[in-house]
């Protein structure tokens, strides 16, 4: 999320697993070794405080995460007459996790969803977009929110009913649970670090460089690079970022960056004051395309992330690249990630931060083979005890 390269889900436009994960690590440890749940020792239920989860339990607690917060996502979506943060929804998911962990009954946890809905982030996210900051998508106090809840139900702390846990005003939708998996529907990743909504455009501009280089164009002649894309990505900062919040959320950034050097780099050294990258910031137009003038904003982000990338280099030559999709987009009929690749791109983000490589790459190969663990709190041990051997990147 630090650098907005996580996950997204399609049909609660936004991001899960940045709640999910660390809400689930928190609980994989055994839990006489978390703090202000001592009560529960207490109560009539078998629970177990000596023993972590097992790799397979870890997984289970995550699915239901997921499974539950999309679905409250989706039904954020449709009652909203705004769009909000991903905080507002992924809460629920992390209640729902911790109070399985915590065998809370069925009231009390009917209180705790209503407790992380109450106090979950409902942040108007469209203002972060025209002014990017640290605020980002309101997930860290929706992770927040929603473990808080479940300890709370716990102590007796009650919640109004959650609006967007209405199993019976959206039957459809939440009866589907446990037969129809919107993880394995929805769930998508992001290849690049800036925002969903133009990861379209990146793969166009990349399109466009690999004509380039295979015309052996010097990347600096070009005069202008021109982004026609759908109405939301047009909310995007289109100037130049001064901070990496800012080189997230700016598809003027990224396009340029991918264009110059074939990704997108939103450090604060190499990337957003790259000498070059800033002058081509200048000449690049993001515009809504002709496709999309006559519809209306937030109908087609779903099914229509996509960009249409023009160049013109200095002797006037033009290359298009023709209209293009995001890249892993399972609704685009696109090639989804394979665990080679999604590992690839964690060990580029570990380089980018100056980890221990060696490390890092065990951690990638615990996460992959996560089923095997006996004791899947390993992970958090192993990211805690991770070394950093530089400390150039501010990231």
């Amino acid at each position: 999320d630090a650098l907005d390269i996580h996950d997204s889900a399609h049909n609660a436009k936004g991001h899960a697993g940045v709640a999910l994960v660390p809400a689930a690590v928190l609980m994989s440890k055994p839990l006489k070794d978390i703090s202000g749940i001592e009560h529960l020792r207490d109560r009539k239920v078998d629970l177990d405080f000596d023993h972590p989860l097992t790799g397979e339990e870890f997984l289970t607690y995550l699915v239901i995460g997921y499974e539950i917060a999309y679905r409250a996502g989706e039904t954020l979506i449709t009652t909203a007459t705004d769009y909000h943060s991903s905080g507002a929804w992924n809460a629920l998911g992390c209640a729902a996790m911790w109070c399985r962990r915590l065998k809370l009954t069925y009231e009390e946890t009917l209180h705790a969803m209503g407790i992380a809905e109450y106090y979950g982030p409902r942040s108007p996210v469209m203002r972060v977009m025209d002014n990017p900051t640290m605020l980002k998508d309101g997930s860290g106090v929706g992770c927040w929110a929603g473990v808080s809840g479940a300890v709370l139900a716990s102590k007796g702390f009650t919640g109004a009913p959650a609006a967007l846990f209405a199993p019976d005003e959206f039957s459809a939708l939440w009866n589907s649970l446990c037969t129809e998996w919107h993880l394995c529907i929805y769930h998508v990743y992001k290849k690049h670090p800036t925002c969903y909504w133009a990861q379209g455009a990146i793969n166009g501009v990349l399109k466009v460089r690999e004509k380039l280089v295979a015309l052996g164009v010097d990347m600096t002649t070009v005069k202008e690079l021109r982004v026609s894309t759908f109405p939301e990505a047009c909310h995007l900062f289109q100037t130049q970022p001064k901070t990496t919040e800012e080189a997230q959320y700016s598809i003027a950034f990224a396009s340029a960056c991918a264009l110059l050097k074939g990704f997108v780099d939103v450090s604060e050294d190499e990337g957003i004051n790259d000498i070059e990258v800033r002058r081509l910031v200048e000449r690049t137009k993001i515009e809504i395309h002709d496709s999309f003038k006559e519809q209306k904003e937030h109908a087609t982000a779903v099914h229509d992330n996509c960009a249409d990338v023009d160049v013109t280099l200095e002797d006037g030559c033009r290359i298009a690249s023709g209209m293009s999709f995001v890249e892993w987009d399972k609704f685009r009929n696109m090639k989804e990630p394979t665990n080679e690749e999604l590992q690839h791109k964690f060990l580029f983000l570990s380089q980018l931060v100056g980890a221990d490589m060696s490390e890092a790459k065990k951690i990638s190969e615990m996460c992959l083979n996560l089923e095997s663990l006996q004791d899947s709190s390993e992970i958090e041990r192993a990211v805690c005890s991770l070394r950093i051997k530089s400390k150039k990147s501010k990231n």
